[in-house]
């Protein structure tokens, strides 16, 4: 006499055993089909500015000589920021709750540095450039 047993597979082929097995299944079939975000301006709001701290609080606290210099160009320390910073930095964070990719944490990083460099430019300008920066934005506000 031959027992045949009905055997029950999930999607990916394998045999799922008890109830238990096919939560851990489904859980990891979730988190593999979740979207991680490419780019800044797809992440909800909240999200962004949650990342942006916990992003710049874990820069600001590493080495000196992984920081970006501000008088220096972006493009000039671009090795440092994908080569360093980066993967540090996606190290540092949990992906779990951030599910993001290298491109969101490159894109803070640039816009951070080109508005701090900005920022420090128009603090650097002389008093007659200021003065005469404000007569022409009065002007054309007219």
């Amino acid at each position: 006499m031959v027992n045949i047993q009905l055997i029950e597979l999930n999607p990916e082929g394998t045999q799922i055993l008890d109830s238990d097995s096919r939560l851990r299944d489904d859980k990891k079939r979730k988190r593999s089909k979740e979207r991680r975000y490419q780019h800044v301006s797809e992440m909800p709001k909240d999200l962004r500015e949650a990342l942006r701290r916990d992003l710049f609080w874990n820069q600001a606290r590493m080495l000196q000589e992984t920081q970006l210099d501000i008088e220096k160009m972006f493009e000039l320390q671009k090795d440092l920021v994908v080569k360093t910073i980066v993967p540090n930095l996606m190290k540092t964070l949990d992906l779990d709750t951030y599910t993001i990719g290298e491109g969101v944490i490159y894109e803070m990083i640039h816009q951070r540095h080109r508005h701090k460099r900005d920022n420090l430019r128009v603090k650097n300008k002389s008093e007659n450039d200021i003065k005469k920066e404000t007569g022409r934005k009065h002007q054309n506000s007219r």
